[in-house]
């Protein structure tokens, strides 16, 4: 889930990146909403990451010695799966 939606958080950024530019230079009514709508669609993403981002980190901090069936290799990769999510609320903020 997460890493699938890192080009759909990658569009969103560059879109509000040149609507922005695109206000300043010339601001129009339907770029203010367009961007409002984006900026909508980025906080229904950010209560939808939020929530794994907690549970990822917890079982990265709590894993091995909580949970005896995570392995090494699930750390790892749980690990990585935090830095996505973490990336994914940073663009959201922004």
């Amino acid at each position: 889930m997460v890493d699938q939606s890192l080009p759909v958080v990658d569009y969103y950024s560059q879109e509000v990146a040149a609507m922005e530019l695109a206000v300043l230079e010339k601001p129009k009514t339907q770029m203010t909403k367009d961007l409002h709508l984006i900026q909508g669609e980025l906080l229904l993403l950010q209560r939808i990451v939020s929530p794994m981002q907690v549970m990822v980190a917890h079982l990265s901090e709590k894993g091995r010695d909580t949970y005896n069936f995570i392995s090494d290799h699930t750390r790892l990769y749980n690990r990585d799966v935090l830095v996505d999510c973490d990336y994914h609320l940073y663009i959201a903020k922004v």
